[in-house]
């Protein structure tokens, strides 16, 4: 794994020194997270999410224009507290193009259908959290709104570092990660290489309560364009509001009362 790291660096500073034109866009994510559990094991997760981008490189107004729009099914089965295997059993997205021009605002949206298989394990070094994730995406995508799905394969990983940053019940924790996409298959047969983005993150993740969090930091991506010369970089603040136990927590409310 750290010789593919090495090499995925590698690639992006080269691919990013020759490329023949940078795009820059800046970029607003708001998720939001439901959940709750079936049983100690096996967890459930309903994904809710938007993006909105600026419409040009000059222009700071990150919601001008929406970019991206996401509803999506987790399924998480926790075989020991260090190891996560999770199943989307539905996702769909809305993809707008990142705008370059004017003209890009009437291009055609994306529709995708989305099946993931997701594996991320957890080891503790001191107060430190390391986390490797690894995910498998097969991907149905219409990309004119002709009702005409292609598909194609694509591989995640992601290497993540979590600190405490105070000691109190339910701290602050910084958090910084950084994920790669390859990608392979029908859809994506005529592009120049597999490689498709790069991912780098740093925010700040707070727990309200047991059952309410909220992490807000700043993404880096380097997406690559189908010529293969081409790059969009995107400066995304990136928000995400948990809110777990979402049924459960009456439940246990419930059985205090009674008792």
């Amino acid at each position: 794994m750290k010789r593919f790291l090495l090499l995925a660096g590698i690639f992006l500073v080269t691919s990013s020194l020759q490329a023949q034109n940078q795009y820059w866009h800046n970029v607003f994510s708001g998720r939001i997270a439901l959940a709750d559990t079936f049983n100690r094991k096996l967890k459930w997760e309903i994904h809710l999410q938007q993006r909105r981008q600026n419409t040009k490189a000059s222009n700071l107004n990150m919601w001008e224009e929406p970019q991206f729009t996401g509803f999506w099914t987790w399924l998480t089965y926790s075989p020991n507290k260090n190891l996560d295997i999770s199943a989307t059993p539905l996702c769909f997205f809305r993809i707008h193009n990142l705008i370059i021009q004017p003209s890009d605002i009437q291009k055609p949206t994306i529709k995708e259908f989305r099946w993931a298989l997701m594996v991320e394990h957890k080891n503790r070094l001191g107060k430190i959290v390391y986390a490797n994730k690894y995910t498998v995406e097969s991907r149905w995508r219409d990309f004119n709104e002709e009702n005409i799905y292609l598909h194609n394969w694509r591989i995640r990983y992601q290497a993540r570092l979590e600190y405490p940053l105070s000691r109190i019940k339910k701290p602050f924790k910084l958090v910084v990660s950084d994920e790669v996409f390859i990608q392979f298959g029908k859809a994506v047969k005529g592009n120049p290489n597999i490689f498709d983005q790069n991912r780098l993150y740093g925010g700040i993740a707070y727990g309200f309560s047991n059952n309410i969090k909220f992490s807000l930091g700043y993404l880096y991506m380097l997406q690559e364009r189908i010529s293969g010369q081409d790059f969009d970089n995107v400066n995304m603040v990136f928000g995400i509001l948990t809110f777990d136990n979402l049924f459960s927590q009456f439940k246990k409310k419930k059985l205090t009362t009674h008792s």
